[in-house]
């Protein structure tokens, strides 16, 4: 009996470990978003355009040309430039204004190469491709980031890179985040997320040390405005409020209504008059 007993543990164990490996695996192999869809849709001439990043991932993207000040726009976690949320609307939104535009894909997102997301630690070499490919073509460039992109936004301002810089609904504590994502995403118990990070970790090769903003908090060299909303239920406002504290109050906080990067889709004239104003200023 004892022994039926032990069988029967060992196989529910088994199927445990089964079941948030591949929660892991899919954590970080998220399915591609790829779109119909182009700015010629919104009467927008562009350039499809192709970089490699320095650990050899070749990216994929848009260059929508306007005038000699470029604005990056970088997508969240599981989308990607095709994203109709907020990616298409502010691409055709700042190149009405004047702004030429640059949106790629992250690694393993869209059309860009890559096995595996690493959720913001291998991710900001996509971006300093982007940055580079940028700062060629254009005079002045500005980064807007949504999520991930948010969270990688504010590195590259802790970098000296771009005149200004926004984050809409940026990660903060990764792990929280990451927990309130099964939920979010896939209707699970935010704590099966402690066994399913080594899994991530596992195939991934993430490194989380990459992915805590307090520590280039304080070497916020750009302006910067966050984007943060009440009804996030991802990231805290609290949260929020923590990192700007820590970046001894240099970034402005914008709060509103909005969800998860939903704050445009709440109030569409205010969310575009606020970024237009805060790039413009």
């Amino acid at each position: 009996m004892i022994f039926l007993v032990l069988y029967i543990i060992g196989f529910i164990i088994i199927l445990f470990l089964l079941f948030i490996a591949f929660v892991g695996y899919k954590l970080v192999t998220p399915k591609r978003l790829v779109g119909k869809w182009s700015p010629k849709n919104f009467g927008a001439e562009y350039e499809d355009v192709e970089l490699i990043t320095e650990d050899g991932i070749k990216l994929k993207g848009w260059y929508i040309k306007g005038s000699n000040k470029c604005v990056i726009l970088l997508h969240g976690y599981t989308v990607s430039r095709w994203d109709e949320v907020y990616m298409r609307e502010m691409m055709e939104f700042l190149w009405k204004e004047g702004y030429s535009v640059l949106a790629f894909d992250f690694r393993a997102h869209g059309e860009s190469e890559g096995k595996h997301t690493t959720i913001g630690d291998k991710e900001f070499l996509d971006v300093k491709a982007i940055f580079e490919f940028a700062s060629k073509r254009c005079d002045e460039v500005y980064i807007i980031g949504y999520s991930m992109g948010g969270f990688l936004a504010l590195k590259a301002a802790s970098k000296g890179m771009g005149k200004k810089v926004i984050a809409d609904s940026p990660f903060i504590y990764v792990d929280r985040s990451g927990a309130r994502g099964l939920k979010y995403f896939a209707n699970l118990p935010s704590w099966l997320y402690r066994f399913i990070k080594p899994f991530a970790i596992l195939f991934s090769g993430i490194n989380y040390a990459n992915t805590d903003p307090f520590k280039f908090a304080k070497d916020i060299k750009v302006p910067t405005l966050i984007i943060a909303g009440e009804k996030d239920p991802l990231i805290t406002i609290e949260e929020i409020q923590k990192f700007v504290q820590a970046t001894d109050d240099k970034i402005n906080l914008w709060i509103t209504k909005g969800a998860h990067v939903r704050t445009l889709q709440v109030d569409k004239n205010a969310y575009k008059h606020k970024v237009l104003d805060f790039l413009n200023q």
